[in-house]
């Protein structure tokens, strides 16, 4: 406890793990810890790679002009 009070700076790699960002975590996190650190946000209960934009289409747009033939993007 560097700031003298328990969980005052916490990692972002922590809260990410916490809100659900890694999967699930394999036990239950005490509530009371959750809401310390996530404060107001929500812990996401969908896949997490289910929140990223689908970027493949538009990457492949920009290369074109780069790329022999389409194997290469």
């Amino acid at each position: 406890m560097l700031t003298g009070q328990r969980y005052k700076l916490i990692p972002g790699e922590v809260k990410l793990y916490v809100q659900g960002y890694y999967g699930q975590p394999p036990a239950t996190i005490d509530p009371a810890i959750s809401r310390k650190v996530l404060g107001d946000k929500e812990p996401i209960t969908c896949r997490p790679a289910d929140l990223l934009e689908p970027k493949l289409d538009k990457l492949r747009e920009e290369i074109k002009d780069l790329a022999i033939s389409r194997r290469m993007c």
